[in-house]
């Protein structure tokens, strides 16, 4: 039984269920709709970027190609868990709105949104057909093998009976070739208003199209309705396997998820074709529950001018006028009726028939291994199993055998009754008229008081922001390193980025000698087209910026947003960066030389670039923002060695304010900047560095409800003017952190005898060396404006890893430091052992500077927040 049915069962015992299988952003709103409490998300998560990619191939069933499908477009467990609530809340929206199956008023009275599909020996009567349309349906009559000759009468008489009323045609490809022909003159001549071709082409639908005959093909797979839509077809039947008769490859649910979701892809690509669009959808519907699911998941699809139907064929089994106008006789009927369980008989791979439980499947089994047993190949194997389910066909609807009638007893033993899954949710007879009300008018009915329940487009009053905010992507560019990557690799080995500088003339510096190293960044790929820059353009940009956009979009793509929509409007741009560089000192330099030599000399005019309209020094906010269509504030922060966490602590205010959504924080400095070895006692000189690095921030209650990956939260941001323990007594009181529960602290390395007495007495209350102190200046050199990223990165890394990084080159600490106290330094790395929810950690890039509280998200439970919003920035991810 599947997904579809078994819901519908179980949903009748009134306890909650959870549904199962088949379930996507679509059929996730049919069960909610249906009644279920809710869904199960299992195969469909099998690639998303928190699971591991298998060494080899995993079990998957009908779900498994939904897991591509949700990965690729929202790339976290927990964006595709929040991409299926408002998939919920959207299609039930949608469907209220549009009401996809409520009846409709025509020339004829009231008609509705049904289709009685072909059924095979039974829907051969146009008596039956007169009943059904007589109640608003649009009956098909199904032309079987039926010769050219007898398929003219056949559709003669219905015409005139049915006296303009709408009715169709139900034709399947598979007859041999010079029948089909017959039938599609004999249908091309009369023409009736529909048609329906299973196993049908594009340009058997188009004949008939020409002729006046609307015609619908079913679809069974997704390949198909890509290549169907390619080739102009616009009418399509979704039946999934739980229909009676010969069934396709899929169930309900995956099939209905699949095929909306390339509908929605085709109509996105072609915006004013989608009301050329029209779709039945068929396989277990019967009733208000099974309809409205049906109507939830296709709202949207309606909403935007697409016409939606139901196709039903089981459900008119348990009809009085199915009985009175001999369609079916009435041991049929009673057999429709008793079905508590539906068989599969199997004539050959991939071609199965569905049908009630009755003594002719056991015989079916038998003379099936007898054909195959004997040797006979499977190609006449499986012809004579068809022509024997074929008359033993005739005999349960019609209770014939070769022209003879069969008793009561006869007709049940022996007779193949097809039926679909949903006989089995019905018990009692109905009428044709109360059938259609059901499934119309009833599923239009419940799917609105199932909204009402739900309310899904209810508004939540915007609460005050939380206090907290999270990273949820990340990039740098270090020297020797292209990205956050590499970066902490590196960091974990302890690898030294700091090489030989270019050659400098000491006679050129007044006092101490410059470095002779220096952490230079490796050249970085761009793609100045990717980037919408005219390559003539790149020598008038300063390449600060032209590095700070690059890390930016990979930021973006690491936090999963570089495909994936987001509210771009509310979204900032703050960088941490100092002025000048050497491309603004150039333009400085060629700007004041005249005034010494009334020109520029010749020789330097033709090394001295000359400013240009594409001219852009330093790193423009604006401009990044302009580049990723942001309508989010856009500004730089110049503080030192600060700059990059005062753009932190600047980034988190706007989104504790609620003035942005997201934020692009940033840091980038390539210009020579401060260095030394950390805490040594014989530190002699500085080291300069280059880095740019960009995290992407987020209240944490939004990364949670839009399902980002998180790599760590930013608790508090704090600075201070007169003195670092002051900064410190700030960052953990807002946090709501203790100091004695911080296992790591990253610093800028300065080294001063200051700095360790003002953590020594922050941290006095923790265990002798249970705070590791560390400084990634010692290996990449200290990267100025960018230095307090480059520590935050590295921290975010260790808490989400929970890896303590060791400090390398440490021969001797400076004498301040007590081997006794709380402050360790690690040689090399060392397992973070606390549980995750109690990883926390600082970073400050000097003295004087900010100070930040980072911690990790933990699994399980929940981590320590701050007690209100005043005290702090927001919970940024």
């Amino acid at each position: 039984m599947t997904t579809f049915v078994l819901l519908q069962h179980l949903l009748a015992l009134d306890v909650p269920v959870y549904a199962a299988g088949g379930i996507g952003t679509r059929t996730a709103a049919a069960a909610v709709a249906g009644g279920a409490t809710g869904v199960v998300l299992d195969v469909q998560l099998a690639l998303v970027a928190e699971m591991d990619a298998a060494s080899d191939e995993a079990p998957a069933g009908q779900d498994g190609p939904l897991a591509v499908s949700l990965a690729a477009r929202y790339k976290t467990a927990g964006g595709v868990v929040q991409a299926v609530r408002r998939g919920i809340a959207e299609h039930v929206r949608a469907a209220v709105r549009a009401a996809p199956l409520a009846p409709r008023g025509g020339p004829h009275g009231r008609e509705y949104p049904i289709v009685q599909g072909p059924m095979t020996q039974v829907s051969d009567s146009p008596v039956f057909a007169a009943a059904v349309a007589q109640d608003g349906g649009v009956p098909f009559l199904a032309l079987g093998a039926l010769d050219g000759d007898r398929v003219r009468e056949l559709l003669r008489e219905t015409a005139d009976r049915l006296a303009g009323r709408p009715w169709g045609v139900g034709m399947v490809g598979f007859v041999p070739p010079e029948r089909r022909a017959e039938q599609l003159a004999a249908v091309r001549a009369a023409a009736p208003p529909y048609a329906i071709i299973a196993g049908g082409l594009p340009v058997q639908a188009e004949q008939l199209e020409e002729a006046g005959t609307r015609t619908y093909l079913n679809v069974p797979a997704p390949e198909q309705l890509d290549r169907f839509l390619a080739e102009g077809a616009r009418r399509f039947v979704f039946e999934g396997m739980e229909s009676g008769g010969h069934i396709g490859p899929r169930a309900s649910f995956p099939l209905w998820e699949a095929q909306l979701d390339r509908l929605d892809a085709w109509r996105a690509a072609h915006p004013d074709q989608a009301a050329r669009l029209s779709v039945m959808f068929a396989g277990g519907i019967h009733d208000e529950r099974s309809a409205a699911m049906v109507a939830a998941l296709a709202g949207p699809l309606a909403e935007r001018g697409a016409d939606v139907r139901v196709l039903m064929g089981t459900a008119y089994l348990f009809t009085s006028e199915a009985v009175a106008a001999g369609a079916v006789r009435p041991g049929y009927q009673q057999t429709a009726l008793d079905c508590a369980a539906t068989a599969l008989l199997e004539t050959a791979p991939g071609h199965a028939t569905r049908c009630a439980d009755t003594p002719y499947v056991r015989t079916f089994a038998q003379t099936r291994a007898e054909l195959l047993g004997t040797g006979m190949s499977q190609h006449e194997a499986y012809g004579r199993l068809e022509k024997l389910n074929l008359g033993r066909l005739r005999i349960a609807s019609k209770g014939v055998r070769r022209g003879a009638p069969v008793d009561t007893d006869e007709q049940r033993a022996e007779g193949l009754y097809l039926i679909g899954q949903a006989a089995t949710l019905r018990s009692a007879r109905t009428g044709v008229a109360a059938l259609h009300e059901q499934v119309t008018s009833g599923a239009t009915g419940l799917l609105a008081a199932r909204a009402a329940e739900l309310r899904p487009g209810r508004t939540r009053r915007r609460r005050p922001a939380p206090p907290t905010s999270r990273s949820s992507g990340w990039t740098a560019c270090s020297p020797a390193r292209r990205d956050a990557g590499e970066y902490w690799a590196n960091v974990l080995a302890g690898a030294d980025a700091v090489t030989a500088a270019a050659q400098r003339d000491p006679e050129a510096y007044e006092g101490k000698a410059p470095s002779t190293r220096c952490g230079s960044l490796p050249d970085v790929p761009f793609d100045a087209d990717a980037h919408g820059i005219p390559a003539d353009a790149l020598g008038a940009i300063d390449p600060a910026h032209l590095l700070a956009l690059e890390v930016a979009a990979r930021a973006l793509d690491d936090a999963g947003y570089g495909d994936r929509a987001f509210d771009r409007a509310r979204t900032s741009v703050i960088f941490g960066a100092e002025g000048g560089g050497d491309l603004a000192a150039a333009y400085a330099l060629r700007a004041a030389l005249p005034a010494y030599f009334g020109e520029v000399p010749p020789e330097l005019d033709e090394r001295l670039p000359a400013p240009t309209a594409d001219s852009l020094t330093g790193v423009q906010a604006a401009a990044l923002a302009a580049r990723f269509g942001l309508g989010g504030v856009a500004h730089t922060v110049a503080a030192d060695a600060a700059s990059a966490l005062a753009a932190l602590d600047a980034a988190c205010r706007e989104l504790a304010t609620g003035g942005s959504d997201m934020v692009l924080c940033g840091g980038a400095d390539v210009r020579t900047a401060i260095h030394d070895r950390p805490r040594v006692a014989a530190a002699d000189g500085t080291v300069p560095g280059e880095g740019v690095a960009c995290v992407v921030l987020k209240r944490l209650a939004d990364a949670e409800r839009d399902g980002d990956r998180i790599y760590a939260i930013v608790r508090a941001v704090a600075g201070a003017a007169d003195g670092r323990d002051r900064a410190l007594t700030r960052a953990y009181e807002r946090a709501g952190v203790a100091p004695e529960r911080i296992g790591l602290v990253e610093t800028s390395g300065i080294g001063d005898r200051a700095e360790l007495e003002a953590f020594a007495a922050a941290f006095a209350g923790a265990a002798p060396g249970a705070v590791a102190l560390g400084s990634v200046t010692s290996q990449i050199g200290h990267t100025g404006a960018a230095a307090g990223l480059a520590g935050l990165i590295k921290t975010a890394h260790a808490l989400h890893t929970g890896v303590l990084p060791g400090t390398p080159r440490l021969a001797r600490p400076d004498e301040a430091w007590d081997a006794g106290g709380p402050l360790a330094f690690g040689a090399s790395a060392r397992p973070w052992a606390v549980p995750p929810a109690d990883r926390h950690a600082g970073a400050a890039p000097g003295p004087a500077a900010r100070t930040t509280t980072p911690s990790c998200p933990g699994t399980g439970a929940r981590p320590n927040r701050c007690p209100d919003a005043t005290n702090g920035p927001p919970n940024c991810s």
